[in-house]
């Protein structure tokens, strides 16, 4: 649960899967994540899906999560508990 009196940041690489039947995120041993999602990769609405769904798996607000690598398959997503 977020807790505004906790601060960290995480990074995770992400490997994005616009335009699948499924909305879903799948975790790999390496530590890093698959995001599976409806939106096509068009007017940023793919990225707002991802920033959706791991704000809801992670349950912090979409407001602190960031997106590096916005035209690779590949992300750098980082998130965070509390602004710095």
């Amino acid at each position: 649960m977020y807790s505004s009196g906790r601060k960290y940041a995480k990074k995770v690489k992400v490997k994005v899967k616009p335009n699948s039947k499924q909305r879903k995120i799948e975790e790999i041993p390496d530590g890093n994540l698959n995001v599976y999602l409806n939106s096509p990769p068009v007017d940023g609405k793919a990225n707002k899906e991802v920033i959706q769904l791991l704000a809801e798996k992670f349950d912090i607000p979409k407001s602190l999560i960031t997106i590096k690598g916005d035209r690779q398959p590949y992300k750098g997503i980082t998130r965070c508990a509390e602004p710095a």
